[in-house]
């Protein structure tokens, strides 16, 4: 009978499918920090979870058979933390899967190669969003000009000049979204695929279009989008800009207003400059006045952490065994798998090259919370894998992930912008 549709839907589930479920699970050690809930009431498109904005004030010393306090109320709201759906999607002809069949276990590695490509991809992308504000910015456009290069600053839309298209590789389609128009029906300019991008990494080459000065540039999922909608901006999950955060990037936070209730408010210092040790200890203390906070990660690039790194190396002391032989290093040299971080105190200091330049975060992980409900699966709804794209012998498939990200204490947490660094940029492949 040959290869069939149902054959190869149980290649992919059975030899595959637990392969790509292991890969896309752990991206980020910053994710690591991050409970997972899979049990939760769901509303719609929403989970929602209690939040007490203030206690009881019905206390008080009073005097001997005096009056007792007059009795308060503390005052419940809910957090309304709704999914954010993350897919990746590949395809192959028929020509491909015929010229695969007559070599044995052929099929099999263009399928497997396939998706290790998208996965990969997926992964990358995932820890990308861990460290935006779920709105999908991936810079920010330089300057107004009508050319195919495209100018770009602010990676992430974090200030600064530096690596402006370090989330941004070739083959990206790009769209530019005016801030003050971003409503799903308001309009964009379509850019298509990232042909080149630049060495410095402050430009990217683009199909012509005419660029205007600090639009957002971000994802469009098809060459036809042509309004907000067909792009990735205010669909990704919360990441820690966002959740540890004073209204900077991330003013409404699960569903409830910063403005309105100022203790959903993360301590933020601005415009740290050169870094120091007490001024790292100065937010630890702030968080634990604030919010009983008993911060057990710090999370931050490599550059951060080598401004760290400096304060400490006059401090070194050798005894005369070590001055046999000398180790200039630290054990941030050490690969991250063998958990050898640096320390502040005894908090470790977790490095990510997707965490945005010149920022550090002090995260109490006992509130932050993964809500998932896909956490990953090839959809087979029709019961197969491979779908036909309508009107060609070309099949496709999906893999696909719905979650978010929440902090239920932001204020728990804290984070230092603007620390002077000598950051290096490094391409993203």
């Amino acid at each position: 009978m040959g290869e069939t549709l149902t054959n190869l839907d149980g290649i992919l589930k059975d030899v595959y499918q637990n392969v790509v479920t292991e890969q896309v699970s752990t991206f980020s050690p910053v994710a690591e920090k991050f409970e997972e809930v899979t049990e939760f009431e769901f509303d719609g498109r929403v989970a929602r979870e209690a939040a007490i904005m203030s206690f009881n004030e019905g206390v008080g010393a009073v005097a001997e058979g005096g009056t007792l306090p007059t009795a308060g109320n503390f005052d419940p709201e809910q957090f309304q933390i709704s999914m954010k759906y993350v897919y990746g999607t590949f395809q192959m002809t028929k020509q491909m899967m015929e010229s695969a069949k007559n070599s044995k276990g052929a099929f099999k590695n263009a399928m497997s190669y396939s998706m290790d490509s998208l996965v990969r991809n997926l992964k990358r992308e995932r820890a990308r969003m861990m460290w935006g504000a779920g709105l999908g910015i991936l810079s920010l456009v330089n300057g107004t000009a009508t050319d195919t290069t495209l100018v770009v600053d602010a990676p992430g839309n974090v200030t600064g000049a530096t690596g402006g298209a370090r989330y941004i590789r070739k083959g990206m389609l790009l769209g530019e979204v005016d801030p003050s128009n971003v409503l799903s029906t308001d309009a964009i300019v379509n850019y298509g695929a990232v042909s080149a991008v630049a060495a410095a990494g402050t430009s990217v080459t683009i199909p012509s279009a005419t660029h205007t000065n600090n639009r957002y540039v971000v994802r469009v999922s098809t060459t036809g989008g042509t309004t907000v909608a067909a792009t990735s901006y205010g669909k990704e999950p919360v990441g820690l800009p966002g959740l540890i955060d004073d209204t900077t990037y991330l003013t409404i936070i699960s569903g409830l207003s910063r403005e309105t209730y100022p203790q959903l408010k993360s301590r933020v210092q601005s415009s740290v400059g050169a870094l120091s040790l007490d001024a790292i200890q100065l937010n630890f203390d702030i968080a634990d006045q604030v919010g009983d906070a008993e911060i057990d990660t710090l999370a931050c690039h490599h550059a951060v952490r080598r401004a760290y790194l400096a304060l400490l190396e006059a401090d070194r002391r050798y005894t005369a065994g070590d001055l046999k032989k000398p180790d200039g290093g630290t054990v941030a040299a050490k690969k991250r798998s063998s958990k050898a971080y640096v320390t502040f105190g005894d908090v470790p200091m977790v490095e990510d090259k997707y965490a945005p330049y010149d920022m550090l975060f002090g995260i109490d992980s006992r509130y932050m919370k993964k809500y998932v409900q896909i956490k990953g699966e090839w959809a087979n709804e029709s019961g197969a894998i491979l779908r036909q794209v309508t009107g060609t012998d070309v099949w496709s498939a999906f893999y696909r992930i719905f979650e978010n990200y929440h902090c239920s204490r932001p204020n728990t947490c804290f984070r230092m912008d603007g620390i002077t660094t000598g950051k290096v940029y490094v391409a993203g492949f």
